[in-house]
């Protein structure tokens, strides 16, 4: 599941030194106080090599400082230095065991790295620290879902709110665990305190929101969502909305529109960031599920609503003594640390290469198609990534294989959007759609789910693939020699 992003704290421009300390070495004290102050406002204002240079030089001058090892580890975990953030943070409790905050921030980067049972001992201390923070029991909460346990994490968000019900973050992590279970009707009712999590550019559009109202003889606007994938996996809705009597407009990014184009209700793409005045109503495609009041035991029978273009260039090359053609995916978005646990490593696809009577095709985009030839597997991966413009190229090719093997990835909603068979990676922590704890998912009935037993542990799912793959290739050939047989029988 996408992490709920908490920010550390917030800079303490204000350190406690002992009078001891200030009375043996006023200057030192005086200069690292300075250094600190000059550095907590680099840290808000955003320049954190500076920052960094600040404590740094502070902590030399007065390394008995817990605030400036805490800040310290708060700037370096801002710029991806996660094991250093750690030792940091560490440094701090050492000198103050009772800093809540710095718990809670060491709750956070445990969890950044996947490492789950340390992110819950963390967490745990800051509550016991805190017993009544809000932010140390949300947090706890966020730990415990990790982990797998999401109805005891449930009971810690419902504590947050029983006291601060307008808790945006709280309230939208809530949802997101019910869709994780299951609970739908639960879970879409808050779906829309993401806008307020992080607000959308439309937000201030001044035409009227689409709450239920009739539509007939209107026009409604629909807008895409922040990711391609939650984009394809919310546009199963626009035909139902279509169904209401209105115009169709949908907005999306510029790599699905012409895909998007052919689903069913939609009159006419709007490529996002072009604008658009021509409409009574707007809506975001997340927020259709609850307006449109769902029947949730009918979700399967959505699929497919997505269509390969009837006109394209692409062509997936057939070859001697193939029995499956498998596209593959390992990474879906290299520049997102929030997503980074959901890609797996190049060549730990390597394995399934010798899997008897399969052709496989990279689907990969980005710099990371460039994988197949940092580990010399060209020879054995066609590329077909190379040649895709957008996801209706990626489409077209997707309707020419017999199997997806992917990541958590665009293509996979794109997949399962079509209804081809996809086998999905996903780690231990997914995002609410890939569900919990099961093989399946009812937004996507033709995905097979490859679960991580253990966070950043891709060899487990991967072993259970290749298996799978080698059952499949061999039903396949014992298929067709029976078939040969028979028909050697009747002729």
């Amino acid at each position: 599941m996408s992490m709920a992003r908490q920010e550390a704290s917030m800079p303490n421009n204000a350190p406690v030194e002992s009078d001891v300390a200030e009375q043996r070495h006023p200057v030192r004290v005086q200069e690292a106080r300075r250094l600190f102050a000059m550095a907590s406002d680099h840290h808000r204002r955003g320049n954190l090599d500076e920052a960094v240079r600040g404590y740094s030089r502070s902590i030399a001058l007065d390394p008995k400082v817990a605030e400036v090892f805490a800040n310290l580890g708060a700037a370096m975990r801002a710029q991806g230095k996660r094991e250093a953030a750690i030792a940091c943070y560490r440094h701090a409790l050492a000198l103050n065991p009772d800093l809540e905050g710095v718990y809670i921030n060491l709750c956070h980067v445990f969890r950044d790295l996947g490492r789950f049972e340390q992110a819950a001992v963390a967490g745990q201390k800051a509550v016991k620290i805190s017993p009544h923070s809000r932010q140390a029991i949300f947090n706890m909460g966020l730990a415990l879902r990790d982990l797998g346990r999401a109805d005891v994490a449930l009971g810690f968000f419902q504590q947050v709110l029983n006291a601060a019900p307008d808790f945006p973050e709280c309230r939208l992590e809530r949802a997101k665990t019910w869709l994780l279970k299951g609970n739908f009707e639960a879970g879409f009712a808050d779906y829309d305190w993401r806008e307020k999590v992080s607000p959308v550019s439309w937000g201030n559009t001044p035409k009227p929101r689409w709450q239920g109202q009739p539509l007939a003889g209107k026009t409604l606007l629909i807008h895409g969502e922040p990711t391609l994938g939650e984009t394809l996996l919310f546009a199963r809705f626009v035909p139902r909305a279509k169904k209401q009597g209105c115009r169709v407009l949908l907005e999306s990014p510029a790599e699905t529109a012409r895909l998007l184009t052919g689903v069913d209700g939609v009159d006419e793409v709007i490529i996002a960031g072009t604008g658009v005045d021509d409409f009574d109503y707007h809506v975001s495609l997340g927020s259709l599920p609850a307006l449109l009041k769902t029947d949730w035991a009918a979700l399967a029978t959505l699929t497919p609503y997505v269509r390969p273009p009837e006109l394209h260039t692409i062509h997936v090359p057939t070859r001697e003594n193939i029995q499956l053609k498998v596209g593959l995916v390992w990474n879906g978005a290299p520049d997102c640390e929030e997503t980074a646990q959901d890609n797996c490593p190049f060549e730990t696809f390597i394995d399934l290469m010798g899997v008897p009577r399969v052709a496989f095709f990279s689907l990969q985009g980005g710099e990371k198609a460039g994988d197949l030839h940092t580990h010399a597997c060209a020879p054995l991966i066609t590329d077909m990534g190379a040649i895709f413009d957008d996801l209706s190229d990626a489409a077209a090719a997707i309707a020419q294989l017999d199997l997806v093997i992917t990541v958590n990835a665009p293509i996979a909603h794109l997949a399962g959007a079509m209804g081809r068979p996809v086998w999905l990676l996903a780690a231990r922590r997914s995002d609410w759609f890939w569900m919990d704890g099961r093989a399946d998912t009812p937004w996507y009935p033709s995905v097979r789910i490859f679960r991580q037993t253990q966070q950043n542990d891709w060899l487990q799912p991967m072993g259970a693939i290749r298996t799978a793959l080698l059952e499949m290739s061999d039903k396949m050939m014992a298929s067709l020699k029976g078939r040969k047989s028979a028909a050697a029988a009747g002729s």
